[in-house]
């Protein structure tokens, strides 16, 4: 019964959400600041620390079109 209390919830979102295999026809990339997480723990604690960095990233302008 435990099981189908996590599994059922998984399903559900996956069925809500959907999947899309669209294409990139034509794109473009920015300049960006990226966050990577770093996770500390002190005991018991856990504190989260937060590292901002310059990237580049690939924006998609058009999809391919079915039909």
């Amino acid at each position: 019964m435990k099981i189908i209390k996590i599994i059922l919830p998984i399903i559900v979102l996956l069925l809500i959400s959907g999947c899309s295999n669209k294409k990139c026809v034509k794109s473009h990339k920015e300049e960006s600041t990226c966050t990577l997480y770093q996770y500390i723990r002190v005991g018991r604690v856990t504190t989260m620390i937060p590292h901002h960095y310059s990237c580049e990233i690939e924006v998609c302008d058009e999809y391919e079109t079915e039909g």
